[in-house]
């Protein structure tokens, strides 16, 4: 599976950044090419929590629905995709630091396979690493002014 991943220093405490990480729209903001994020099931997130959503890639934009498949408060939270026409999962490690937390967010999917899809791959992991990259710099100043208003 391709993989795209990203560090972040966000200078808050550790519930804040927890909180504001499990906002739909806040997933949104930091995952490439989402451009929508919705609750389907009740409640705080757990294991078994079902968001929906819309990506944008070459071109279209496409539906998708995934659920948490592991939940382990202020530390790691681990996500599939159940609908999609392309498989992918997400991943989010939460690590407590002298200076606030590091917020490791790693993105995998099924990629297109075969001799010219590894090719393919492997310039499209490319490309959205540097638009992961890219977001998760501003995931410090997103999480500080959100913080401000809560």
């Amino acid at each position: 599976m391709p993989e795209a991943s990203a560090t972040v220093l966000v200078r808050q405490p550790l519930t804040t950044v927890w909180e504001y990480c499990l906002i739909p729209e806040h997933v949104a903001a930091l995952t490439p090419g989402v451009i929508g994020v919705e609750t389907v099931t009740d409640g705080p997130v757990t294991v078994g929590t079902v968001w929906r959503g819309q990506m944008k890639g070459l071109g279209r934009a496409v539906d998708w629905t995934g659920e948490f498949t592991r939940v382990d408060a202020h530390t790691t939270t681990e996500f599939s995709s159940t609908e999609s026409p392309l498989e992918f999962a997400i991943s989010a490690t939460f690590a407590e630091v002298r200076r606030g937390v590091e917020l490791t967010y790693r993105i995998r999917n099924a990629g297109v396979g075969g001799a010219v899809g590894k090719l393919a791959d492997a310039l499209a992991i490319r490309a959205y690493q540097r638009s992961l990259s890219a977001n998760a710099k501003k995931l410090p100043r997103l999480v500080d002014e959100w913080a401000a208003t809560r």
